[in-house]
């Protein structure tokens, strides 16, 4: 059976597959299909593919003409009579004007043969009904293939046809088409083999798919008729350097591709010519590489899905918007939804490039709607883009335990205080534990499932803030505490005296609490015993000297003075004088 679309068979017969009848070169065989049978087996229906083939062509075997017809090539009938022994079969075409093709050979053998592969080249085919890339086409060319030969991908055998002509490198041989569907289409390494019934598998080729390009939106979508050159801004995934814009009018062969500037792996920029847009319609917009990746072939490598460019259809009123732009979901199968935003008159869809999601309600709609949708279940991380009303809706499934804090911190003030957050954990069997890393933040709250954890934290007495975390599910949950009002400090009075004997004092010093201070002496002999937060003790020692003396304490940075008395100042003086007798002169008197 031959697989080809109607774009690729009306490329061959514009290659030369099949030439006009006034043409006159001699004809070239580039390949048939199938190159070897088993004997004895049934006929078979062989294809040719040629270059410079004339109406009424022949196809030879040997020297016995074979019943031919013209489809894209030649198809020729060989009848079991011909298929009986083992040998080695010249196959030639002979043109309606007696030129002879080159020979290409066809071997009937005893047993089945094992395939041989030399090369493949894959492509997307486009189905203009549905307007994606729905699957993907890999040509193999290679010998000792036999009616029915599979071409394999990883293992699974997919449907196979015939082609014709060569493969972009040149290569000629047996080729064989082999359709992929969009399931298997996922990054990574690829083995490619051919079987025929009954057979080994043939040699392998291997490559390597590159991520799958997935268009969210474009800017502008839509244009006036007779707009001038403009730039065009792709917004999708994994682009890469060499991928060019390309744009089309609906159900039309492609237009050039645009000069296109690579911006990052979700961005794609081009300039779109005035002539594209130069009346109404409808320009379906896709991208594509010219850059081998990974081994894999790459000429024709386009994105998953394309998007239109409107010229002058939809009101430029319409804009859209969506309620959020992402959503992250565990291995579990799952449900969704998002709402679209936008006026009453403007429809929009929405689309999804995987069967791992799919749109369950809403995938159109007028003005403000829902779109709900379903997530498969899987064990392997991925995400996956929707595109809904133009805007890309990212879904991110992951595997494991994944844990979300709300909010993520809190502030609380120098007097304390205490609050809660809320713990999301995507799976009910996740388990967590809520611990705090700071003796004045206490924290209390456990899982499995969603949750809550409880914090308190303790006032604040020093004039510094402070910060700490609480961790729940390895998500961070931060505190910030404020700083409590700055020190001051005074004493209750500013010194005390001493006599000479000295003795102990205690200085009272006024501040808040959690405030630190310390205290010195200026004097060796005023010393400080002992302090706590609110005092300073001390020891005055005996003054010997007979002047007083002043000496001062500096505590929490206020001068303390002591004044002690002189030795001098204790000493009481006292004085004995002698008596002189009193005699009584009884009688006698001076002499006059």
């Amino acid at each position: 059976m031959l697989r080809r679309s109607a774009v690729q068979l009306a490329a061959a017969i514009a290659a030369g597959l099949i030439a006009s009848p006034a043409a006159h070169a001699a004809a070239t065989i580039n390949n048939i299909l199938p190159d070897t049978a088993v004997a004895r087996s049934p006929g078979l229906t062989l294809v040719v593919g040629c270059s410079a083939c004339q109406s009424g062509s022949t196809v030879y075997w040997n020297n016995t003409a074979l019943a031919t017809s013209a489809q894209f090539g030649l198809i020729a009938t060989v009848p079991a009579s011909l298929l009986a022994s083992p040998g080695s079969i010249s196959i030639t075409i002979l043109n309606s004007d007696g030129s002879r093709s080159n020979p290409a050979t066809f071997t009937v053998q005893a047993t089945t043969a094992v395939p041989n592969i030399s090369g493949a080249s894959p492509q997307f085919l486009f189905d203009t009904t549905t307007g994606i890339f729905g699957e993907k086409i890999i040509e193999v060319v290679g010998s000792q293939v036999e009616v029915g030969a599979t071409v394999t991908w990883n293992g699974v055998n997919l449907a196979t046809g015939g082609g014709f002509g060569s493969l972009a490198d040149g290569s000629l041989g047996a080729i064989l088409v082999g359709t992929v569907p969009i399931n298997l289409l996922q990054p990574g390494p690829v083995a490619i083999t051919v079987v025929n019934p009954g057979s080994a598998p043939s040699n392998t080729l291997n490559f390597t798919v590159p991520p799958l390009r997935t268009i969210g939106s474009i800017s502008p979508a839509t244009v006036a008729p007779g707009s001038p050159d403009f730039t065009l801004t792709i917004n999708g995934s994994n682009f890469t350097a060499g991928d060019v814009i390309i744009v089309r009018p609906t159900a039309a062969p492609a237009l050039p591709a645009l000069t296109t500037q690579f911006i990052s792996s979700s961005q794609l920029v081009g300039t779109v010519p005035a002539a594209s847009v130069a009346t109404a319609g409808t320009l379906e917009v896709w991208t594509r590489t010219v850059v081998a990746g990974g081994g894999f072939a790459q000429a024709n490598y386009s994105s998953v899905n394309e998007v239109p460019l409107t010229v002058g259809g939809l009101s430029p009123a319409c804009t859209y918007s969506l309620s959020t732009s992402a959503a992250t979901v565990g291995p579990a199968a799952s449900t969704g939804s998002v709402q679209v935003i936008a006026p009453a008159t403007c429809a929009w869809t929405a689309s999804s490039p995987s069967n791992s999601v799919t749109i369950a309600a809403g995938a159109s709609g007028t003005g403000n709607g829902t779109v709900n949708y379903s997530v498969a279940a899987s064990n392997t991380a991925q995400t996956i883009t929707l595109t809904i009303a133009g805007l890309p809706f990212t879904i991110n499934q992951v595997t494991g335990c994944l844990f979300g804090l709300t909010p993520s911190g809190a502030a609380v003030p120098a007097a304390g205080g205490g609050g809660n957050f809320a713990v999301g954990a995507l799976g009910t069997a996740c388990s967590w534990t809520a611990t705090s890393n700071a003796t004045w933040l206490t924290a209390s709250g456990a899982g499995p499932g969603n949750g809550t954890v409880n914090y308190t934290a303790s006032p604040n007495a020093s004039s510094v803030g402070r910060s700490g975390t609480i961790t729940a599910g390895g998500q961070t949950f931060k505190v910030v505490q404020a700083a409590n009002a700055p020190c001051t400090y005074s004493l209750q009075q500013a010194g005390q005296s001493f006599p000479a004997a000295g003795g102990n004092g205690t200085a009272t010093v006024q501040t808040a609490a959690g405030c630190t201070w310390n205290a010195t002496s200026n004097v060796q002999w005023l010393t400080i015993a002992q302090t706590t937060s609110t005092t300073a003790s001390y020891t005055v020692a005996a003054n010997p000297a007979a002047a007083a003396r002043t000496g001062s304490l500096t505590i929490a940075g206020q001068t303390y003075s002591v004044t002690q008395a002189g030795a001098s100042s204790n000493v009481t003086c006292s004085a004995n004088a002698p008596v002189s007798p009193q005699v009584a002169l009884e009688g006698a008197r001076p002499p006059m």
